[in-house]
């Protein structure tokens, strides 16, 4: 059973991302920053087949996302004092940040940085598992 909370986070991710695979299901998700030109505050959405970023500041909404499946590389950095965990990660699929191959999503954490890593990485190695699996 969901709960309700889990089930609202669904339908606004539904209605953000369209490609969202069907019977796909939020883990958790935190708050983080999206490294572009600037830093972009969001929230990351964790799910069982992939990551989903949302930004909606001033009325301009960015959003990211990515399937574990093509996920290649996950990098864990260590910034400045402020932005004390940042991570790397780095697809291999072209429908990814602007349909470029070996697109790399950067994250900086502030909050919950070391449990926001530990998931993430439990969930890409846990589809790296399956895939190997098959």
């Amino acid at each position: 059973m969901i709960s309700a909370q889990m089930q609202k986070k669904m339908e606004f991710l539904s209605k953000s991302f369209h490609d969202i695979t069907e019977g796909d299901l939020v883990v958790t998700d935190f708050s983080c920053s999206l490294q572009s030109d600037v830093l972009i505050q969001g929230r990351i959405y964790l799910s069982y087949y992939g990551y989903y970023f949302h930004s909606k500041i001033l009325g301009f909404i960015t959003t990211a996302c990515g399937y574990w499946v093509d996920v290649c590389e996950l990098k864990k950095d260590k910034a400045a004092f402020l932005l004390p965990i940042i991570l790397h990660i780095t697809t291999n699929s072209e429908k990814v940040l602007r349909r470029v191959r070996n697109a790399q999503h950067t994250f900086s954490f502030i909050q919950n940085r070391n449990t926001a890593y530990a998931i993430i990485k439990m969930i890409w190695l846990n589809h790296r598992t399956e895939m190997v699996r098959i």
